[in-house]
């Protein structure tokens, strides 16, 4: 089976369908011990029929995958956060929100206001993982419907909660405040042993990342307001 390198794991897994496969391809390695081996059974497949009574094949195939991955990669500090991260002098913002909010266009803004200072690691669901004591987001080939995403790095440096405003604020929100959102935004595996895991993982990354509330609107200084707020 093709192996890849996502979130600094080797990572084994048949793509199986041609998109999945396009997807990964930029972190495909020649060789090396897995980490982290993904095989595929009726059952997997049938579990997901259960949960997504309308998907096609495909659609199947690629979640299957995608929560087998999501489930082993506990096992080595980590977890999957679905929000929109980018880079900007080396360091991370992740933003987050219900689907449709806008995250992925406040990013945009980012992009456009620092310009090459700034690139989006992930648009939708990337890796978050503690290495060396600290927070890293990796990108991954799951990145939303746009395709978005790089296989690289960096440190984060905040967590914002983004919110719809007629006017753009931005507070420092609480650890507590925050643990609802998060458990919202992250996977969490069904496997009840993966599942201490993830909670435990989830403790500590409440202890050890910002927390912020961002109301926005769709403008250039809703980018200052944010960036200022967090750097």
């Amino acid at each position: 089976m093709p192996i890849y390198r996502i979130a600094d794991l080797t990572i084994e897994f048949e793509p199986y369908i041609e998109s999945l496969a396009k997807l990964a391809e930029p972190y495909r390695i020649d060789g090396g011990v897995p980490d982290i081996k993904v095989e595929l059974t009726r059952e997997d497949i049938q579990k997901e029929k259960e949960i997504f009574k309308d998907a096609s094949n495909a659609n199947l195939v690629y979640t299957a995958i995608y929560r087998k991955i999501c489930t082993r990669i506990l096992d080595f500090d980590a977890f999957v956060f679905h929000s929109s991260a980018i880079v900007l002098d080396g360091e991370a913002y992740l933003f987050t929100a219900v689907s449709g909010t806008g995250k992925s266009t406040h990013t945009s803004l980012w992009l456009k206001h620092f310009g090459d200072r700034a690139f989006i690691i992930n648009d939708d669901k990337p890796i978050v993982r503690f290495v060396d004591g600290q927070y890293r987001v990796y990108g991954t080939p799951w990145c939303g419907k746009d395709g978005i995403n790089r296989n690289t790095s960096a440190p984060i440096k905040a967590v914002c909660f983004l919110h719809r405003g007629a006017s753009n604020s931005i507070k420092p929100k609480s650890s507590d405040d925050a643990l609802v959102p998060i458990l919202n935004q992250a996977y969490r595996p069904f496997d009840e042993e993966y599942s201490v895991k993830f909670f435990n993982e989830l403790e500590r990354f409440m202890k050890n990342v910002s927390f912020y509330d961002l109301y926005c609107n769709i403008s250039d200084e809703a980018v200052e307001v944010s960036y200022n707020g967090m750097k």
